[in-house]
């Protein structure tokens, strides 16, 4: 049986339409695993979101961007990263769970696509009073993990087309399923870093009440450490490993007598060396956690000295690690500047100056270099900063009282 012409025809339409659908799913599949590629390559939120949303754009080509999170214990939403005109004035907005497209979006679990914002009862009208931006067209999808919204995505005002497709609604749906996971367990690794973060806090102020001519110096050479850090360009994750690290400097000395470390007056000899065995003694400590292997090493080496008089090993010059290069030069600058039972702190010039004095002997010449271009008046907010930071921790007796 022949087919007649028009026959052909929609056969070849058809033929035609399904090519371009499986091509249209090819490509979406494409990009979804581009895109959960591209997540899985950092626990960082404020990293994981803006490669979300570039991710996002490409795909969608919305005028503007904006993330969810839920906080269902006190119904709350809140704007944690936004892009597109105002952004800024966006971030931190919060709303009740029960205002709002993105409220209706995280309660009922439903995605939505609404051609005209302005229009719709549910909208709430402050992101565009602070914004100056009106919406019209927009998506927005929840963020589920394990049947529990964590929060929602919303993409506004589709370039280049008047209003977003059922399409669109449909990419960034399967968008939001990948991002979910990457979201929960960035956030998960937030709540553990922050955790991580109080207990060496804890610690390091433990050790300096525990060593009286020291309290409050671990907070203030970590604050520091980190600002000469940023003066050399180092990037956020080596500063804020130096941050740890100089928490944690000296942490050896919970093996020193307190005889020796409370010592009044200067140390003997044989008291010296006895002193000098914590930076290996904290290095022994550590040794069996595997996720402090790099701090390990300040503590091990941040007594050395650039032309190799320190201790324990004699390390000279760029032998010594980077990190503890950088920390000698907050250490010793904070040490000067503190009081002690034999002499009073020296003032920020004297400081500055006994520092620059040891350039090329105890100091790598590029780090002095750069400390002394920071302003004295900045260093001297730094160390009020650190101040403020330093809680005292308890003593017995004031527990006994509170009982």
């Amino acid at each position: 049986m022949s087919l007649t012409v028009e026959e052909l025809e929609r056969l070849r339409t058809e033929n035609e339409q399904m090519k371009k659908a499986l091509h249209a799913a090819e490509q979406r599949r494409a990009l979804l695993d581009h895109i959960g590629a591209h997540l899985q390559q950092t626990l960082r939120l404020e990293d994981l979101i803006p490669r979300l949303f570039i991710e996002v754009n490409a795909a969608l080509r919305a005028e503007a961007q904006s993330l969810w999170l839920a906080d269902h214990l006190n119904q709350r939403v809140t704007c944690r990263f936004a892009t597109g005109p105002g952004a800024e004035q966006v971030q931190g907005l919060s709303l009740h769970l029960t205002e709002g497209i993105v409220g209706a979006t995280i309660m009922r679990q439903q995605s939505l696509l609404i051609h005209d914002a302005q229009l719709d009862i549910r909208h709430s009208r402050l992101a565009d009073e602070r914004t100056g931006r009106v919406t019209h067209s927009l998506l927005s999808v929840p963020l589920v993990r394990g049947g529990t919204v964590i929060g929602a995505m919303q993409a506004i005002n589709k370039q280049e087309s008047p209003v977003f497709e059922h399409a669109d609604l449909e990419l960034y749906r399967a968008i939001a399923d990948v991002a979910a996971l990457a979201l929960e367990n960035a956030l998960l690794y937030t709540q553990l870093e922050s955790s991580y973060n109080a207990t060496l806090e804890v610690l390091s102020t433990a050790l300096d009440q525990r060593d009286h001519e020291t309290e409050g110096h671990s907070q203030r050479v970590s604050e520091f450490t980190v600002r000469l850090a940023q003066e050399i360009g180092l990037p956020l994750e080596e500063q804020r490993f130096l941050r740890r690290a100089s928490l944690l400097h000296d942490i050896g000395k919970i093996g020193i007598p307190d005889a020796i470390l409370n010592k009044p007056g200067p140390l003997t000899q044989d008291e010296r060396r006895v002193m000098q065995r914590h930076p290996q003694l904290g290095f022994e400590m550590l040794q069996g956690i595997p996720h402090l292997h790099r701090e390990r090493e300040l503590v091990l080496t941040h007594q050395e000295r650039w032309d190799g008089k320190g201790y324990p090993n004699g390390l000279r010059g760029e032998a010594i690690p980077l990190s503890a290069r950088i920390f000698a030069i907050a250490d010793t600058f904070d040490a000067i500047l503190s009081d002690r039972p034999y002499r009073k702190g020296r003032d920020y010039a004297t400081a500055r100056a006994i520092i620059a004095s040891e350039i090329g002997q105890q100091f790598e010449p590029r780090l002095v270099e750069a400390f002394m271009r920071i302003p004295e008046q900045e260093w001297i907010e730094i160390r009020k900063h650190a101040d403020l930071l330093e809680e005292p921790l308890p003593t017995p007796e004031l527990l006994k009282k509170a009982a």
